[in-house]
Order: structure tokens, then C-alpha cells, then sequence
């Protein structure tokens, strides 16, 4: 009886110990694959295109071209392995490294990022209908908003790094633990201005993204470890009913 009231003294003790260890960790987690789907509409003919794996990688976003027949509108995804992540994720951070000069007739300029319910072969294969490929394009401005930040064409320069905090992603995240998580980014509203010439200039961010020889896009996530302490008063309470027990049979 002896041994097991130290051995519950013991476990006490050791408690605080062990709950201090189960500390938060950062991991830093590549795109396992990114793209973008882009949309022309011409009068009215709407056609979405997007890249494939046989096409460089690109996270462009904004318009490349558009004038009063023409409008050309970009938005990416990103793809993430978790099946390495362990633990629960209680932060996340997207983390986009700029390959080269935005551009853009705005002072700021708003970007979301947001989930997608569009399935990863849809996103990554390059088979998908017509049909499919729109859906997708309007999937990934129009799902739970996980982040956002203001965009400025001022500081997106060559070699400049955009961290949006995606505190919205949290659920989601541990959701898809074990498996892939994608997400999609737009600009929104996509404000143009005219330049008088029967043109418009559009917002138009991380452009040649398959150029750059930087860092793909990458997920910072804070993990947590499953915490211990509810195991230990478990096996506290067994000890002390034990020893209730125990001291009932010698009183009787």
C-alpha cells in the first residue's frame, strides 16, 4: 500500500513536469503542388484554363491583360501534404515569397484567402471539363475565408516576402490531418481603372512566379502535442480509490 501512495506522490510530482514538456512546435510545410485557373471572357465567350503538371508551376493573380472587349482574371491554389503533421495545429501561417515587380493602378489592393471544396485531382490534372474547371475558379473566392491581407504594389517588389495569418483555417487544418489541404486565393474586388485608351489597367500580383528560383509557397504551422494531464488524473483517481478501498478493508 505504501508503494502505491508514493507512486501516486511521485506521479503528482511529476506532473507539472510532464505538461511543460508538451510544448508548441513550428513546422514548416512546402506546396506540394500550386497553380492557377484563369478566366477570359470575350463578349460571350467564357473559356477557364489553368496549368497542369506538364506546365511550370505559377501563382499568379490579378490580370495579366484586360480592356472593354477583353477581360483576363487569375486565381491560384495551393496544395499541402499534412500526412507528416502530428499533434493538433493551433496556428497557421501562408508564407509567399514575391519573384519578381507587381503591378497595379490601386493604392491597396484586397486579397483573400479561402477554402476550396474542389477536389485536388480537379485542381492538379489537367482533364477536367469546361464545366469543372469554372467551378473551380469560382470555388476558390467563395468558401470560408481563412485569411486575408492588404496588397500594395509599393512593397510586393522583387524578393519581398507576404505572411497572411490564416486564423480561419484552424478547423480545417486538423480536419484534413493525415491527408492534403488546399486553399485558393483571389483579389477581391478586382478593381480596374480605364487609361482612356480603350484599355484597363488591372491589379496584377506575384507574377512569373514560375521563373523564381525562391522557395514554393509554404505553411507554417504551430502544433501542439495531445496533452497528457487528463492520462495522469486517470490514473491518479484509480490510485486513490485504490487506497480508499484499501483502508476500508482494514477498518472493517
Amino acid at each position: 500500500m505504501m508503494n502505491l501512495v508514493k507512486s501516486s506522490l511521485l506521479a503528482v510530482l511529476l506532473l507539472p513536469a510532464i505538461s511543460s514538456n508538451a510544448s508548441a512546435a513550428l513546422v514548416t510545410v512546402d506546396a506540394a503542388n500550386f497553380g492557377i485557373f484563369e478566366k477570359t471572357v470575350s463578349g460571350a465567350t467564357t473559356i477557364v484554363s489553368h496549368t497542369t503538371p506538364d506546365n511550370l508551376p505559377r501563382y499568379d493573380l490579378g490580370s495579366p491583360f484586360s480592356d472593354t472587349t477583353t477581360q483576363i482574371t487569375i486565381r491560384h491554389y495551393f496544395v499541402y501534404d499534412l500526412s507528416q503533421i502530428t499533434g493538433k495545429i493551433v496556428g497557421a501561417t501562408l508564407k509567399i515569397f514575391s519573384p519578381s515587380d507587381a503591378r497595379s493602378p490601386n493604392e491597396t489592393d484586397h486579397y483573400k484567402i479561402s477554402a476550396v471544396s474542389t477536389g485536388v485531382d480537379v485542381l492538379t490534372n489537367g482533364n477536367s471539363s469546361a464545366a469543372e474547371n469554372l467551378a473551380a475558379f469560382d470555388d476558390m473566392n467563395d468558401g470560408t475565408l481563412y485569411g486575408q491581407a492588404d496588397l500594395k504594389a509599393s512593397t510586393i517588389t522583387t524578393g519581398s516576402i507576404l505572411t497572411i495569418d490564416l486564423a480561419g483555417a484552424l478547423a480545417d487544418l486538423n480536419a484534413k490531418l493525415g491527408g492534403k489541404f488546399a486553399l485558393g486565393g483571389a483579389i477581391d474586388p478586382l478593381v480596374s481603372q480605364d487609361d482612356g485608351s480603350g484599355n484597363l489597367l488591372v491589379p496584377y500580383y506575384f507574377t512569373s512566379a514560375q521563373n523564381s528560383t525562391d522557395p514554393v509557397p509554404q505553411l507554417i504551422l504551430e502544433t501542439a502535442p495531445v496533452p497528457l494531464p487528463a492520462a495522469w488524473t486517470l490514473f491518479l483517481a484509480g490510485a486513490a480509490g485504490l487506497s480508499f478501498a484499501k483502508k476500508r478493508r482494514l477498518a472493517a
